[in-house]
């Protein structure tokens, strides 16, 4: 195998549009960093979480964690350059955000 039909098939394998437990009506969370000018570290942070967490499990769903926080960063980097502004978070979007958190503590068994 050659190493482009091994990048395509990495590539292939890596793509997503983020988890399925933030998809549906309203913001993700990574929405409000982003917002707030805080893409950079977090993303720079994700990745090297998932890079150390897939060194011991060898899990490839960290791999397409590296790969979507990595294509968030470049994403949000090219914006910048390209002088697009980045939309503050709208009270919907916050409301939203607010609302899954309270939905998510009340589930959390500490």
């Amino acid at each position: 195998m050659s190493i482009y039909e091994i990048r395509k098939s990495g590539r292939e394998y890596c793509q997503t549009e983020g988890s399925d437990h933030y998809k549906g009506a309203g913001a993700e969370p990574i929405e409000q960093t982003i917002a707030e000018g805080n893409a950079e570290g977090f993303c720079i942070g994700s990745i090297r979480k998932y890079t150390a967490r897939f060194k011991k499990t060898q899990n490839l769903n960290d791999l397409k964690k590296i790969s979507d926080y990595a294509q968030i960063l470049c994403g949000v980097k090219l914006s910048e350059i390209q002088g697009i502004k980045v939309p503050a978070m709208t009270r919907e979007m916050q409301q939203h955000l607010q609302q899954q958190n309270t939905a998510n503590w009340g589930n959390n068994k500490c």
